[in-house]
């Protein structure tokens, strides 16, 4: 019998056991009270401005569920003692959460905007 699937087997019967659910849930709370804030303030600003785009809104959910995922759960509990799963943590919270969270937050007309004013004034300044 292969001991590291031993240590996997024992470790994932006592995952729900009230030792490992708590420290879970306490890991995943932080990220569960931000999800909830950006949707109250997507809900907020709806109301008194204009519409939030849906899929700002879906990128930033995938961003902090891919968050969570790395840092509470199945996968974290295996990450500790499989080399591949603890790989697999660190691209969702190291690569996959911040381009999702990042995608949520891009704006081509608030580049444009910015950008193209500030650059013209910047540079006649230069000259003289």
């Amino acid at each position: 019998m292969n001991l590291n699937n031993y240590i996997l087997h024992i470790d994932g019967a006592y995952f729900f056991t009230q030792e490992q659910l708590i420290p879970q849930i306490l890991l995943a709370l932080p990220f569960v009270l931000t999800l909830v804030m950006y949707i109250l303030a997507v809900i907020v600003s709806n109301r008194r401005h204009k519409r939030w785009p849906l899929y700002r809104t879906v990128c930033w959910i995938f961003g902090v569920l891919f968050a969570i995922i790395s840092v509470a759960g199945p996968l974290a509990n295996r990450a500790l003692v499989d080399f591949t799963a603890h790989m697999f943590g660190h691209l969702f919270l190291g690569m996959l959460a911040p381009i999702a969270d990042g995608a949520c937050c891009t704006d081509d007309t608030y580049a444009k905007n910015t950008h193209g004013s500030h650059s013209k004034k910047t540079f006649q300044n230069a000259k003289e």
